[in-house]
């Protein structure tokens, strides 16, 4: 049961948007990279959906995207 909810709580975390929003915020990759501590080509297979990341990353991508779009 506790592995079925880990992968409920990750499908929760829509990447692409995560994408679109970053982009519109005219924040880069490499930004969010140094702001959340994942590597450049892990961040581009999980926005490009090639990948899936944990709730935490998800938590980890969207505080940097915060931070650094100053909301």
């Amino acid at each position: 049961m506790k592995n079925f909810w880990k992968t409920e709580m990750v499908q929760l975390f829509d990447y692409s948007a995560f994408r679109s929003e970053r982009m519109k915020a005219g924040v880069t990759m490499d930004q969010v990279c140094e702001v959340s501590g994942l590597s450049k080509s892990y961040l581009c297979d999980i926005e490009l959906g090639r990948r899936n990341a944990t709730l935490e990353t998800g938590q980890r991508l969207v505080k940097a995207l915060k931070k650094l779009a100053g909301a």
